[in-house]
Formats: C-alpha cells, sequence, structure tokens
C-alpha cells in the first residue's frame, strides 16, 4: 500500500526564506503505534557559511522523518522555557500548528535523513538528468562520521547535490520523491531506524524514541 500520494507531493512548498525552509507531508506509516511525518528541509549554506564552495549553487537539502507527536520534554529543553506544561497540550494542536515545531525538533534531535537510503534502492543517474547543469551540481563527498561511516567505513562516498534556487530544490524533492512511492513505506522506514547512527554502532531508532518520549 502506497504511504505517499502524488497530489501531497506536487503540494510541496518551498519559500526562500534566507538561512532556511521546512515543509512536511503526511504518510499512512505507523512505527511504534505513531503517526510519522516526512520532514522537507532547505539550508541556504552561503548564507550559513559564506564559503564561496555555495556561492553559484547556496541551497542544500534533506528528507527526514519524524513522529508527529514530539515529546515536549524536548521540545521545552530545546527552547529553554516551558513552552508546554504536558503532553496533551501539545499532542492536541493541530498539524499546522505543530509545524513550526518540526523543524526545530529536527535540527536539535539530528533525525535520519533518508536520501542515503534510497539511493540503494533507485538509479539517482535518472533523476540528476531532469536537472539542468544550471540547477544543480552533483559531487561525491567522503563520509568520515556518522552511520554511514560506521556501517560502510570512513571515506565512504555520498552524493551531494548543490542546488542554484529554492525553485530547483522543490524539483528535486518532487521527482526523488515521486520515484519513490513505491519504497516508502512501514518496513522502508523501519530499515532506516535499525541502522547506524554514529561511530558507536548506536542506531536511529534511539533517536527517534528520544523525540517521542514521553508522547509514546
Amino acid at each position: 500500500m502506497k504511504v505517499l500520494n502524488s497530489k501531497s507531493i506536487q503540494n510541496i512548498s518551498l519559500e526562500d526564506n534566507g538561512y532556511q525552509s521546512f515543509d512536511f507531508l503526511d504518510t499512512q506509516i505507523k512505527i511504534n503505534d505513531q503517526n510519522v511525518i516526512l520532514a522537507v528541509t532547505v539550508i541556504n549554506m552561503y548564507e550559513a557559511t559564506g564559503e564561496d564552495e555555495y556561492k553559484d549553487f547556496p541551497f542544500a537539502m534533506g528528507v527526514s522523518f519524524l513522529p508527529e507527536n514530539a515529546s515536549v520534554e524536548i521540545i521545552n529543553d530545546m527552547t529553554g522555557e516551558d513552552t508546554f506544561k504536558s503532553q496533551d497540550e501539545f499532542n492536541e494542536l493541530s498539524k499546522d500548528d505543530k509545524s513550526s515545531y518540526y523543524y526545530d525538533v529536527d535540527s536539535y534531535c539530528g533525525m535520519c535523513q533518508i536520501e542515503a537510503y534510497l539511493n540503494e534502492e533507485l538509479d539517482m543517474e535518472e533523476i540528476y538528468e531532469k536537472l539542468s547543469v544550471r540547477e544543480a551540481v552533483v559531487s561525491k563527498y567522503a563520509v568520515n562520521f556518522g552511520g554511514l561511516a560506521c556501517e560502510f567505513g570512513r571515506g565512504y562516498e555520498v552524493d551531494v547535490v548543490k542546488f542554484a534556487s529554492i525553485e530547483a530544490v522543490e524539483k528535486y524533492v518532487k521527482l526523488l520523491l515521486n520515484e519513490s512511492l513505491e519504497i516508502i513505506d512501514e518496513s522502508f522506514l523501519e530499515n532506516c531506524l535499525n541502522r547506524s547512527c554514529n561511530l558507536i554502532g548506536e542506531t536511529w531508532y534511539k533517536t527517534f524514541d528520544t523525540i517521542l518520549g514521553d508522547a509514546a
């Protein structure tokens, strides 16, 4: 059963807000009896770093997934104040109201980004070919830290895509997710959660459970 649909993917809307942009998609996936959302995050790396390598292609993106209901303990730690007095107070918010916290929770906890695992399932070259040389550049990056380095060894190479505009990012995200309609499901995300997230072999389940906390 498909847990994403083309209509929701086409409705992804990213805006150039300077430093970062964010949108999310509902899914029909449940993990640990919790609804899961897909989060699309875009960072303007030139604004963030000022490094010349990002001058012409400043945008980087990631697709991750989060439990819909994050722990208020995490949110309160993140904001440095008692934003929510109880878990129910957050859980009862609309998804639109919750969405303002998704980006911060994702950034604060560093949840699993799924592009590297989609690369194992997709012919990425076919997707890259649908982007013009003015829209994006693709290069190889050697990973020396994190879960991929733990799983495949230091120096493991991954594709890094840099984009000239927010419109190019949006085009790529829609291409990527539409090609992944038959791939992204509960089994795929649970496989991602069972992968290593750091060099000591901890898995993404630990991060997912940390975000979930008392919301479970």
